[in-house]
């Protein structure tokens, strides 16, 4: 890969870089970095919310549309949530591209029922994924026993579970 143009006049005044190329789909036109505050939740919207303690600072960075976040929820609290619904993490600093992505990234579970039997043990998971929006939030599911399953509320223990993790995704 080549830098082949940079147009501007200055640090800080840079307004065209080319990476790889000369034409427009080599331009680098956006680039962002910050922090995010990821909300865990029993719906879509609205619906009831938990509480979770974190180790740091939930980051993003965003180069042209392609999005990459990190997470740590510690002891995650769904008191007040509605058991049978699928868990969500909104909040995510931008939405995803289509509804229903399906995106395998690096996800870490613990005392999470992940075998259907309302223990929370690891079970035998072929993998666990996210199902990103086009609204900012994403849902775990685990491909489990030739099927394909939400996290739901009920599977988390209550003050225990945690989900730490990344992901990569591309916004519109």
């Amino acid at each position: 890969m080549a830098l082949t143009r940079v147009i501007g006049d200055g640090i800080g005044q840079v307004t065209d870089i080319k990476l790889g190329g000369s034409g427009s789909a080599n331009t680098l036109n956006d680039y962002e970095e910050g922090t995010w505050n990821p909300e865990v939740a029993d719906a879509e919207s609205g619906g009831n919310t938990g509480t979770f303690t974190s180790g740091y600072n939930h980051r993003y960075i965003k180069i042209g549309r392609l999005v990459m976040v990190t997470f740590s929820l510690f002891n995650i609290n769904t008191s007040g949530m509605t058991g049978s619904n699928a868990l969500y993490v909104r909040g995510l600093p931008f939405g995803g591209f289509s509804s229903e992505q399906y995106f395998t990234n690096h996800i870490h579970i613990d005392s999470i029922n992940t075998d259907g039997t309302g223990a929370t043990i690891s079970g035998e998971i072929t993998s666990i994924g996210v199902f990103m929006d086009v609204n900012p939030r994403f849902r775990i599911f685990q491909y489990y026993d030739q099927s394909l399953a939400s996290i739901k509320v009920q599977d988390l223990a209550s003050g225990y579970a945690d989900i730490l993790g990344n992901l990569i995704y591309y916004t519109s």
